[in-house]
């Protein structure tokens, strides 16, 4: 029999009227036991809404003259306090008798504290038994000991106690016919008002006097062995001494203790006369220890006492045969022990209690599978996210500790997650959620809700509705309907403690879930959500889930990345963090009928890098900061370059509600943190002795980018260019303070570490000829011109002085050398060149720049971002306007006529300005700045009448960059295409694929190392023929407000990057895993795996998986 059964055997011989209690483990089984065998021996049995309560009722049923017991925890017995501090006042009249079950080791509580401390504080006649046979024993005889001093019992259990088992001797039960109860009155004995409960107090000690004469005549106390070393033992600890002393009788007399309280210090007495020594056993608390301590000293007592104060036996923890059977043995050894009469202890470490992390479980406990807990957390997190602090309670719902859940920030005391919680948002400011179970929200959880609606507290509280006190065992909750009771109604008390924003969900539906939590989100004050579905333990539930199918998991879909059909995969690596953010991401699109599963997503769709985009910016959200930096890295050489001087094309395509993710602002922090962390060199990639050598002329973005993949595949690479410097036009067009000198410089030298050969002082067409480059041995030359030539105006009377090009004005104003700016600036153009003119011109000391440009004011060719910029530090900008006409001074420029233009555009894409009549404005000017376009110098094209143009162009494959000449590429403004820094880095690694593949087919090189992936314009066929597929069009685009050049970095960018759809699938995606936590879903290989045997089709996982890649298996 188990001790909790053997408890309640105990009190059906006893004769017990009424049990109560309230479940928690190790007690549970007795509160169990007894509703079991309510009916069939007529007795009355309830599951209590709290400790407090199981008592109170159960001392009333005693009041009456009916034999009562209740049973609790430790901790339970502790919230009960009150009542329990009062009612050895009172005093009982049938025997009322506290099953309290102590947890050492903390197997099930978040403490371990010993019940027998409160025997003398408050007038607890205690016993204490050994095994399920003194557990019977003791119960029964604590209804004795309880109506002979009016005194209520404490029967102090512990978890090894109640969970053993062990054959038991059972008595008579009596006739419950026989029992009757009646309640006589006598105010002066049952209503402690002060005068009263002072007399009551007298009595108390001639109560305890009482108690300890019928211990004594008992005989629980037991003695055995004749040797003159003594030990004392009581509760669990005696059983494991009695099994160790067994065959030393002769060496050890063992005395065992039944009752600690009231102390039997006469027994105890008769024992040290027989004894030199004595080493006292017993779990947590020196309880026993020192009343003996204090014996001895009274009785003479000159030998050495052991224990805990000794340093021989552990205060903490359950014992083992291992601990006491060590401390025995070094007692039998001889040792100093404790001197009675003074001294201090020792001091020194106990065995086994110094290393609290050996007593950890191989596998920590976790939720059931389809316990709809989960779901519930799943929801939390994914729409609060590691911004808002978790307070958890007591109950299953605690396992939402740890990953991958990590639900649980802090935890207390039945009900105090609410309370946690209010006091962490008062100090922080924090959001902070609580949560807490239906049966711990009726426990101790109305209060706490009064206290937070009273004092307005903004915070969240969600209850954990299931029907069923389930961690301890199933017991009804009193918020569930049973065949005897009517359900609690939780919403109305809800909302009768003064809570207006309460939602109610199943929590099953991952998205009417998250839809409410955000509801509740943008409310004021404390709100409530009430998630309610029933635990899949209880019969019903477990039934329908039965009968349903396993889920499976589709390998194809099943992280699939949306980028390798294009050979763009990122080949990463999954992070939970990384994980979590996707998965959350598409689970808070889909509570605003957002992001279907694009492939690719819109901004990788078009960003000419094909970059993946959320990967870096879930990476970015999950603060993987240096990692983030790995998808922008595999996508471009420049990374601060991309990161810094995009047109963010990609920006335009976001669909997020609220407007575009800063994705390049969330680039460029990735590629910071990765530079400050030294993350973030290219991998080396000099060639070997057989790899054919490459030219590449034009050493600006097109040409750097080709050149760093051809090297990274392993060949040899050529870099020439005009300039004895690389960089073009990102060296010496574009300013400073839009691309830092020192980022660029970093960048070049990771690229040239590569193995890239660099020429500069050569041009094509004047010192270097595409005949001379193949005579010389190259075996494929990108040509990578950038468009050096700026496209004049033509305007009647323009002088020649005061009056440059964006490109000269740029190059002189940025060289180093100190350069006078006049005064009165004025910038023909709309384009960035002509916006860093005039921003120069405002830094260099110019007092008033005009831009003047004929698109409309929403039209203007430059980066929002960067018009918004120029226009917050002083620069005018007059839209639909040209200049029509100039006068000079001299040689110089002095006023500039502006009229009113627009643009008109030309089928098939061409592009002219056309003044339109009306009012004309002469404004000064010292200095004008023409910025209407750029042009290629094309005169290396005179030796090389092969070379097929287009458009005054050079034509090429939209694949390869190929050429109309074998073995020859192009890239960059060279070819038709947007005239943009990062469409011109993206068909320098185009070409330098077409020209990697060449050199297969035409000389059987193939590169030793990966080849990077195709980059195509939108739209375009990469190689291989892979079709590449567009998003889906979106009914309704997301409004597009204005961007910025630059958002703050840290938190700020991070929740920025929070709002990252992930419309993409990706193959680094574990959600399913890092997310859910069933115990159904595991790793095989690297990949989810779902058992079969063990899903229990809940779903929940199918609901997280971003690719849609989970499905319920068919029944045949």
């Amino acid at each position: 029999m188990l001790g909790t059964d053997a408890v309640v055997r105990g009190a059906l011989e006893a004769g017990v009227s009424v049990a109560t209690g309230y479940p928690g483990t190790p007690a549970s089984e007795i509160g169990d036991r007894f509703h079991e065998l309510a009916d069939a021996v007529g007795l009355s049995v309830e599951y209590s809404v709290n400790e407090k309560v199981a008592l109170e009722v159960a001392f009333g049923a005693s009041l009456a003259g009916a034999r009562a017991i209740t049973s609790m925890k430790h901790l339970g017995l502790v919230y009960a306090g009150d009542p329990l501090s009062t009612i050895p006042y009172v005093g009982v009249e049938g025997g009322l008798v506290i099953a309290s079950a102590g947890d050492p080791g903390c197997g099930t509580s978040p403490n371990e504290q010993d019940q027998r401390l409160l025997a003398p504080m408050l007038f607890l006649p205690t016993l204490d038994p050994s095994g399920p046979q003194e557990a019977l024993d003791f119960t029964r005889l604590a209804f004795e000991l309880s109506e002979t001093s009016r005194l209520p019992v404490l029967l102090r259990l512990t978890t090894p106690i109640c969970h053993t088992g062990a054959p038991v001797t059972v008595g008579r039960l009596p006739d419950s016919s026989a029992r009757v109860a009646e309640f006589r009155r006598d105010p002066a004995r049952f209503v402690p008002i002060p005068p009263n409960a002072r007399a009551m107090r007298l009595e108390i000690d001639d109560r305890l006097r009482a108690a300890g004469e019928c211990i004594a005549r008992s005989g629980i106390d037991q003695e055995s062995g004749v040797g003159t070393k003594g030990v004392i033992a009581t509760g669990h600890a005696a059983a494991l001494a009695r099994t160790l002393l067994g065959g030393r009788e002769t060496q050890v007399r063992l005395l065992t203790l039944g009752a600690v309280y009231p102390w039997p210090a006469a027994r105890v007495e008769r024992f040290l006369e027989q004894v030199e020594s004595v080493l006292v056993v017993e779990e947590l608390a020196p309880f026993v220890e020192e009343s003996l301590i204090v014996t001895a000293r009274e009785s003479g007592f000159t030998g050495r006492i052991f224990g805990k104060r000794s340093g021989d036996l552990p205060a903490p923890f359950a014992y083992t045969l291992e601990i006491v059977g060590e401390a025995i043995d070094r007692y039998l050894a001889g040792g100093a022990g404790v001197n009675p009469r003074g001294g201090a202890p020792r001091r020194s470490t106990p065995p086994a209690a110094s290393d609290a992390s050996s007593l950890c479980a191989a596998r920590p406990a976790v939720l059931c599978s389809s316990c709809p807990h989960r779901a519930s957390y799943v929801a939390v997190r994914a729409v609060f996210g590691d911004d808002a602090l978790y307070c958890s309670d007591i109950g299953c719902y605690t396992l939402g500790y740890g990953p991958p859940l990590d639900a649980a920030d802090t935890l207390l005391s039945m009900g105090s997650s609410i309370t946690q919680a209010a006091g962490l948002v008062r100090a922080t400011g924090k959001t902070a959620l609580a949560f807490i179970g239906d049966s711990t929200f009726l426990h101790s959880g109305m209060p706490a809700l009064l206290n937070v609606v009273t004092h307005e507290v903004p915070m969240i509280v969600v209850i954990l509705d299931n029907s069923v006190t389930a961690m301890t065992g199933l017991q009804p909750s009193t918020a569930a309907r049973t065949e005897t009771a009517v359900p609690t109604d939780l919403e109305a008390i809800v909302r009768a403690l003064g809570v207006s924003a309460l939602e109610i969900v199943d929590p099953s539906d991952l998205s009417e879930t998250m839809a409410a939590l955000e509801r509740l989100g943008t409310r004021e004050g404390v709100r409530v959500l009430l998630a309610r579905s029933p635990c899949v333990r209880l019969p019903e539930p477990r039934r329908e889930l039965e009968q349903q199918a396993p889920f499976v998991i589709d390998e194809k879909r099943c992280r699939a990345c949306a980028r390798a059909p294009f050979a763009r995969d990122c080949g990463g690596a999954s992070t939970r963090g990384f994980s979590f953010e996707l998965a959350t991401a598409r689970l808070r699109a889909s509570t605003t009928g957002g992001n279907e599963h694009d492939r690719p997503a819109p901004c990788t769709f078009a960003c000419p890098l094909d970059l993946c985009v959320q990967g870096y910016c879930g990476l970015f959200a999950a603060e993987r900061y240096g990692q983030a930096f790995s998808p922008v890295r595999e996508g471009t050489p420049l990374p601060s370059v991309c990161g810094t001087v995009c047109h963010r094309p990609c920006e335009d395509a976001c669909p997020a509600p609220g407007g575009p993710v800063p994705i390049m602002d969330i680039k460029q922090a990735a590629v910071t943190a990765a530079r400050e962390a030294g993350d973030a060199t290219l991998t080396s990639g000099l060639a070997g002795s057989d790899a054919p050598p490459v030219a590449v002329v034009g050493a600006g973005p097109a040409g750097l980018c080709a050149a760093a993949d051809l090297a990274s595949a392993g060949a040899r690479v050529v870099l020439f260019d005009r300039r004895e410097q690389p960089g073009g036009l990102l060296a010496h067009g574009i300013p400073p303070y839009r691309l830092d000198r020192e980022h660029l410089a970093a960048d070049l030298r990771d690229l040239f570490a590569l193995g890239v050969e660099f020429r500069g002082g050569r041009s094509l067409g004047q010192d270097l000829s595409l005949a001379e480059l193949f005579r010389e041995g190259f075996r494929a030359v990108i040509l990578a011109l950038g468009a050096s030539r700026s496209v004049p105006i033509e305007l009647p009377g323009l002088p020649t002085g005061g009056v440059a090009t964006a490109l000269e004005f740029l190059a002189r104003a940025w060289n180093g050398d100190a350069v006078e700016i006049p005064d009165r600036v004025v910038v023909l153009g709309g384009g960035s060149a002509a916006m860093d003119a005039a921003r120069t011109a405002i830094r260099k000391g110019a007092s008033r720049v005009l831009v003047v440009c004929p698109e409309a004011a929403g039209e203007i060719p430059a980066d929002p971002g960067e018009v918004e910029d120029a226009l917050d530090e002083g620069i005018e900008i007059r839209s639909n306007a040209t200049i029509v006409g100039v006068r000079a001074a001299g040689d110089r420029i002095s006023e500039a006529c502006i009229g009113a233009a627009r643009v008109v555009h030309d089928p098939p894409g061409g592009l002219r300005v056309e003044t339109r009549d009306g009012p004309q404005e002469s404004v000064p000017v010292d200095l004008l700045v023409t910025a209407v376009g750029q042009s290629v110098d094309l005169d290396f094209l005179h030796g090389v009448p092969e070379l097929a143009l287009v458009d005054g162009l050079v034509r090429v494959d939209p694949v390869t960059g190929q050429t109309s000449l074998r073995g020859v590429f192009a890239a960059g403004d060279l070819v038709p295409g947007h005239r943009r820094v990062v469409t011109a880095m993206a068909s320098g690694r185009r070409a330098a694929r077409g020209a990697l593949a060449h050199l297969l087919e035409e000389h059987g090189w193939s590169a030793p190392r990966p080849v990077p992936g195709s980059i195509t314009d939108p739209g375009e066929q990469p190689l291989g023929g892979t079709e590449r597929i567009a998003p889906p069009p979106r009914e309704t685009p997301a409004p597009q407000p204005p961007r910025r050049t630059r958002r703050r970095a840290g938190s700020d960018l991070r929740a920025e990057a929070r709002r990252c759809m992930h419309c993409g699938d990706c193959a680094l995606c574990r959600a399913c895993v890092d997310l859910v936590g069933c115990p159904s879903i595991a790793l095989r290989d690297g990949r989810p795996f779902i058992d079969a045997e063990s899903c229990t089709a809940c779903g929940l996982c199918a609901q997280v998986c971003p690719a849609g890649a989970i499905r319920q298996e068919i029944l045949v």
